[in-house]
C-alpha cells in the first residue's frame, strides 16, 4: 500500500474537512493508529474535505444568484447603473467605515475574488461620511 497520509498536516487537513482542528482526544486516536489505518483515516478527510469544498462551491453560486437577483430588482426599483445598484445593496447593509470589501463578501456569501465589485464603492461611502 502507498501511503500519502502526514502527520505534520493532519490538522490541517482535519480543518480543511471538519472546520476546525482537530482537539487532544483526536489527535491522541492518530497517534495510536497503525499506517494502514492512518492512511483510511487520512482518505476519509480528504473525502470529506472535497464534499466541504463542493458545498461552498455551491453556496457561493447560490449567493452569487441572489446577489445578482438583488442588483437587478434594484435596478427595475430606479437605481441608474449597477454601480448604483450595489451601492443600495451596501447602504442596506449598514456598515461601519471600518469594514471592507472582504466583509462585505463574508456577509453576503460571495467569494472573495469578487472584492474588486465592492472596493471602490465602499472607498466612495467613505469619503462621503467624512464630508457629511
Amino acid at each position: 500500500m502507498e501511503y500519502t497520509y502526514s502527520d505534520e498536516l493532519m490538522s490541517d487537513l482535519h480543518k480543511d474537512a471538519y472546520g476546525s482542528r482537530p482537539g487532544i482526544s483526536y489527535r491522541l486516536y492518530w497517534q495510536t493508529l497503525s499506517a494502514d489505518e492512518k492512511q483510511a483515516e487520512w482518505e476519509m478527510m480528504i473525502r470529506a474535505m472535497q464534499a466541504e469544498q463542493e458545498a461552498q462551491r455551491e453556496y457561493e453560486l447560490e449567493s452569487i444568484a441572489e446577489y445578482e437577483m438583488q442588483i437587478a430588482r434594484n435596478l427595475d426599483m430606479g437605481a441608474g447603473t449597477r454601480e448604483d445598484a450595489i451601492r443600495w445593496i451596501l447602504d442596506s447593509m449598514e456598515l461601519s467605515p471600518y469594514d471592507d470589501a472582504g466583509y462585505v463578501c463574508y456577509k453576503l456569501g460571495l467569494p472573495y475574488s469578487m472584492e474588486s465589485e465592492f472596493a471602490d464603492i465602499l472607498a466612495d461611502m467613505v469619503r462621503w461620511e467624512e464630508i457629511a
